[in-house]
């Protein structure tokens, strides 16, 4: 996700691999939109499946490395390529 007012680069991920305290992307099949529909609170096993965590790639209006640069722009590369762009 990019700040364009602060320019700042947030990289949201996905946690791999759960417990039976938290469940994750790989322990569940569902639609993205039923994500939005979860109702949970803290503590919730579905808890990180609707927050999923956000970290900042680096301060705001400073360079970011090359790994999530890349990510990114692989990401935006795949979607344009299956948008027909």
């Amino acid at each position: 996700m990019w700040d364009g007012d602060s320019e700042t680069l947030y990289v949201q991920v996905g946690i791999g691999a759960g417990n039976d305290a938290v469940r994750t992307d790989h322990d569940v099949w569902r639609l993205p939109e039923a994500d939005d529909r979860l109702d949970v609170s803290p503590g919730d096993p579905d808890y990180t499946i609707k927050h999923r965590p956000v970290f900042r790639a680096a301060e705001p209006g400073e360079g970011v490395g090359a790994s999530p640069a890349g990510r990114v722009a692989a990401a935006f590369a795949l979607a344009a390529r299956a948008d027909g762009r």
